[in-house]
């Protein structure tokens, strides 16, 4: 992988410093985490909690169920086109 070196200021680099996740992350390495625009998971651990979280987990349960189930009425209506 190619390297480029950039010079910051002092202010730069603390910010940084202070978002390192683990002792052996590279700047590299942060400045690409929080760039990415890429959300984890871990972040939304533990958002809705009580009621919230409980109503939020029977919905999503709902809406995965009814996919299954139009899954395998899609699957079974193409098998029955490709048997004809």
């Amino acid at each position: 992988m190619a390297t480029k070196n950039i010079s910051i200021t002092e202010e730069a680099y603390f910010l940084l410093l202070r978002k390192k996740m683990r002792e052996n992350e590279s700047f590299s390495e942060i400045i690409t985490r929080e760039f990415s625009n890429k959300e984890k998971l871990t972040k939304l651990f533990g958002m809705l909690k009580g009621k919230a979280g409980e109503e939020f987990e029977d919905n999503l349960n709902k809406i995965r169920k009814a996919r299954e189930i139009a899954d395998k009425k899609r699957a079974m209506r193409i098998k029955s086109l490709l048997t004809e």
